[in-house]
């Protein structure tokens, strides 16, 4: 198709243009619109019967998304060992008042997200690495959430040939709301990871949530 699909009110203004949804944009819209089923959802086939919800832990993407909700564990991401801090599995509303969220992304109030707890965790880093990639090039989506006045911050990560490089870092408070991220990428290294590293800031207002991490191939 030709038309544009976002065309501006004021003549003679130009604005960033896609001609056709991306694959993520499109899978998204299915989801909310009950198209098909939230990725790791239990699906029943009859009153008797369900289908078990299959986690991704391939290491080998394809061009189709894989959405992780973590309402099934971390789909293959793993927890590292070089920090001080896990990334905790939550859903509905954290602990402390006026910081983190009150549901996931798609404001279900039991929908999974993880985050970082941060009373009596100070200063503190945790890091979430993904299953390991050849390279080339991919568009990392993620929604995150960064609310309290003491927040700290959340960087966007790969890792290649032992070094670590930050695609995008977002600091301080963002306000109660998610907020989605999508980054293209090339890596010209035989493989590479993706990370998530979140920090901790000064006090208990500094909670931070990730949500539907997803990996596919190609750009954004």
């Amino acid at each position: 198709r030709r038309k544009v699909t976002i065309e501006t009110l004021q003549p003679g203004v130009t604005i960033g243009q896609r001609v056709r949804l991306s694959e993520i944009d499109a899978k998204e819209i299915q989801i909310r619109y009950g198209c098909i089923p939230r990725p790791g959802s239990v699906q029943t086939n009859s009153p008797h019967q369900t289908t078990a919800p299959q986690p991704v832990h391939s290491t080998a993407p394809t061009n189709q998304a894989s959405v992780c909700t973590f309402d099934h564990g971390l789909c293959g991401w793993t927890q590292s060992t070089t920090d001080d801090l896990n990334w905790t599995d939550g859903h509905g509303r954290t602990p402390s008042g006026n910081t983190g969220p009150s549901a996931d992304h798609y404001g279900s109030t039991s929908g999974h997200y993880l985050y970082l707890e941060a009373s009596s965790h100070y200063q503190k880093t945790a890091k979430l690495d993904s299953p390991v990639y050849p390279g080339g090039q991919y568009c990392l989506s993620a929604y995150f959430h960064m609310y309290g006045q003491q927040t700290g911050y959340l960087a966007f990560n790969i890792i290649q040939a032992g070094h670590k490089y930050t695609l995008k870092k977002y600091v301080g408070n963002h306000g109660n709301r998610w907020l989605h991220m999508r980054l293209s990428i090339n890596s010209h290294a035989p493989t590479f990871q993706f990370e998530m590293e979140g920090h901790t800031g000064s006090g208990y207002h500094s909670d931070i949530a990730i949500d539907d991490l997803s990996v596919t191939h190609g750009h954004c």
